[in-house]
């Protein structure tokens, strides 16, 4: 056999088998190296490496917090059935004063101790909302809290439309937001709230804090249970396909390693465990497993010929050693293909994937060698056994249809790409918080039940700003009156809430009998008396502060949306934007639309156009390695034709299966290609080894057989366990995660087909 064939051990693999010692020896030292750092490895508990912190959305997003507040509160949803009105309203009240009460929580608010300025006795001024006569308390008439609902912008969630739920808004302190205690604040929440209200009431809490919460403990259990899952499948897929305990074993140390190893690489960098990054601890063990199925097979195969341990398993690296490189760095580069995004978080993502691939690969032909020397190859008996297992029954009458029917396989492969890829338009963009859990998850269940029984809680800011007391001004409400009037004639909007209804009511009651015909924007003088009388009270002057800045030159409305799924929530802040670009009003500098929801949209659209420059760098890479691989122009460029299925079907089942696009299954394509091209490179090489060979005058079709005979044992195999493998990310309670592990399993299997 020629020095430079394929087939013949390389200095690098005599190198790896005689030197195995010494190179186990430093693989032990770089473990306890990583091991090291483990402990280092932290959880993201603020969500701050989602957000770009230099993007345009983001920078509005602070600039209205500065100018409005702290956006950070959570509610409190009880829902009542007693009948006892004020029974109802006493505990309503004591759980507001007791939660007020409480560390962190800077302002209690609900029904009993909100005020309007409004008239009693004769007498002008602040006014509680509820009612005290012959000292019980009641709630007003029907007519009197429609008239409230109108003039107060946050009333919608103090009280239901039946008046069965009440709510009760939590403000948290300035210093509070991204504190660690939130689990200790939420217990004593609930349990003021649990001792003060009716035993047959039902409470929820909701707001940002808890969800944060949510992810920090989500991440931390899906870490380890994918982590331990993969070890599992991988130990497990072993024993089947090797009929051997020992071979389950080996893969459980070597996968194990990869974990450790992954871990340690997290804490030397710095990179946090969040919802993008737990997705490492169930595919990093996957892949390492299908690297040592390639090994284990083609040494246990060998082994059936070459009676010498130590020459088998330098043929089989011989052998496998090169593809098995090439798919690491092709899977590596698929990964690393992430990193294009601004968004931290799946840059974070990427690199700790395209390092934790390659270490596994080295993983895989350092420690595998010393230990498959330690351990007796499969025995003759029992490799028959596996020749004829289901597997290879499997393969043989695959090897049949496709050779015998290979156009229609063609015509049947283009019609389904064409299928799934013309499904694209239809695909959902998923905005929504609360989407990242799955529906029997507390989160989702309480955020339903707030919906359901209070109001929606998804909304939209538009800020407005003009000169310094342009909100003075009636020409300048009388605009505001008409974009508002345009916004709520938008299907997903619901309403729209300002400051312009409350001052609307106010004029109602201060206005002279004479002057009610009049409205708002008649009398210049109007307005800055309306803004005074609001500014006389605390609760008018934090009112103001939250609906209008100092200088009297920005406001703010905020818009509610729909729940409903015939408006999406993309479509609904596209709907806005609309209307806000052509709205041209007169002396206004600058209008935006903000908020989380808005920037969380931005977000989703910066990472779907950093994921296609992606997808074409990593589809580019791979195939200028495919050639570099199989040494020639033609194979290369055809090797990736049947990896173009796997993208094609993930599309189309985003599309058919309502999977939203959303932060994580916005890059299921990019390592789908990274990971299903792997099996494509062991065929193709074995197809080009078999070409190559000079002892050989097989034809085309004969080393195509010869090649899938080779090959397709080892390919169903790996692919086998890559999709089980990631189907474990289904247990996840996260439900970007979980369509993640099906958009990738099914993106791997295809991509068996299309091999």
């Amino acid at each position: 056999m020629p020095h430079n064939s394929i087939l013949s051990p390389n200095e690098l693999t005599d190198s790896l088998v005689d030197y195995r010692r010494y190179i186990i020896f430093l693989v032990l030292l770089l473990s306890i190296l990583f091991a090291a750092y483990v402990h280092q490895v932290t959880f993201d508990s603020s969500l701050r490496a989602f957000y770009e912190s230099t993007s345009p959305e983001f920078k509005l997003y602070q600039r209205f917090l500065k100018i409005f507040g702290n956006d950070e509160l959570l509610l409190v949803a009880i829902k009542y059935n007693a009948i006892d009105q004020a029974q109802l309203l006493d505990s309503l009240d004591t759980v507001t004063k007791k939660l007020g009460k409480l560390k962190h929580i800077s302002e209690s608010i609900s029904l009993t101790n909100v005020t309007l300025f409004g008239e009693k006795g004769g007498t002008f001024g602040p006014q509680r909302l509820i009612i005290k006569e012959n000292g019980q308390i009641s709630l007003p008439s029907k007519s009197k809290l429609e008239d409230y609902r109108k003039a107060l912008p946050f009333l919608n969630l103090l009280v239901s439309a039946d008046c069965k739920t009440f709510g009760i808004l939590l403000k948290m302190n300035e210093s509070w937001r991204f504190k660690p205690d939130t689990a200790v604040l939420l217990k004593k929440i609930r349990t003021v709230i649990a001792q003060n209200i009716p035993i047959d009431a039902t409470f929820r809490v909701i707001g940002a804090p808890i969800l944060r919460m949510a992810f920090v403990r989500y991440n931390s259990q899906s870490a380890v249970i994918f982590g331990l899952l993969g070890c599992l499948i991988g130990g497990l897929a072993a024993i089947y396909i090797f009929r051997s305990f020992r071979f389950g074993l080996l893969v459980s140390i070597v996968v194990g390693l990869c974990i450790v190893w992954l871990l340690g690489l997290m804490g030397l960098l710095g990179i946090k465990i969040n919802t993008a990054t737990t997705i490492a601890f169930g595919i990093i063990p996957i892949v390492g497993t299908a690297t040592l199925i390639h090994i284990i097979t083609q040494y246990n195969s060998i082994c059936q010929e070459v009676t010498d341990p130590t020459r088998a398993l330098k043929k089989a690296l011989g052998i496998v050693g090169r593809p098995s490189f090439m798919c690491a760095v092709t899977t590596s580069v698929g990964f690393g293909s992430l990193m294009v995004s601004h968004i931290p978080m799946v840059r974070q993502v990427g690199m700790i994937l395209s390092l934790a691939v390659m270490s596994t690969f080295i993983l895989s032909i350092t420690v595998t060698p010393t230990i498959l020397l330690l351990l007796k190859p499969v025995r003759c008996d029992i490799y028959e056994r596996i020749s004829h297992d289901y597997v290879s029954a499997l393969q043989r009458r695959v090897l049949d249809l496709v050779f015998s029917r290979y156009k229609w396989c063609t015509v049947i492969f283009l019609a389904v790409m064409v299928f799934m890829f013309g499904s694209v338009p239809w695909i959902r963009i998923g905005i929504e918080p609360l989407e990242h859990f799955r529906k029997s998850t507390p989160e989702m269940q309480d955020g339903l039940f707030v919906r359901k029984n209070l109001s929606t809680i998804r909304c939209v800011e538009v800020v407005i700003e003009s000169h310094p007391g342009a909100f003075r001004r009636p020409n300048a409400w009388r605009e505001i009156d008409q974009l508002e009037s345009r916004l709520l004639k938008l299907p997903g909007v619901l309403r729209t809430e300002s400051l312009l209804s409350l001052m609307q009511y106010l004029h109602k009651q201060v206005a002279q009998p004479n002057m009610q015909d009049q409205d708002l924007f008649t009398n210049p003088r109007v307005i800055p008396q309306l803004l005074a009388i609001t500014s006389l009270s605390p609760g008018g002057r934090k009112l103001l502060n939250q609906y209008l800045d100092d200088q009297r030159k920005i406001c703010r409305i905020t818009v509610w949306l729909r729940d409903s799924s015939a408006t999406p929530l993309d479509k609904s802040i596209a709907a806005i934007r609309r209307i806000l670009d052509q709205w041209k009003p007169t002396d206004v500098k600058s209008v935006w639309i903000t908020g989380t929801l808005a920037v969380y949209s931005a977000q989703i659209a910066d990472l779907l156009a950093s994921q296609v420059i992606s997808l074409v760098i990593a589809l580019s890479v791979i195939t200028i390695l495919m050639i570099v691989q199989l040494r020639s122009l033609i194979l290369g460029l055809l090797s990736l034709v049947p990896n173009v299925l796997p993208i094609a079907c993930i599309f189309g089942l985003m599309a058919w299966l309502d999977i939203s696009l959303n932060s994580m299954t916005i890059f299921a394509a990019t390592a789908a290609i990274g990971l299903a091209v792997d099996d494509t490179i062991h065929y193709m090489t074995q197809f080009r080894r078999e070409l190559s060979r000079v002892d050989s005058e097989q034809s085309v079709v004969d080393s195509l057989r010869k090649a899938h005979q080779t090959t397709a044992r080892a390919l169903i195999s790996t692919s086998v366990v890559l999709f089980f493998g990631f189907l474990t990310l289904l247990l996840s309670p996260f439900q970007p995660l979980a369509s993640f592990g099906v958009l990738l399993s099914s993106g791997i299997l295809v991509a068996l087909i299309g091999d």
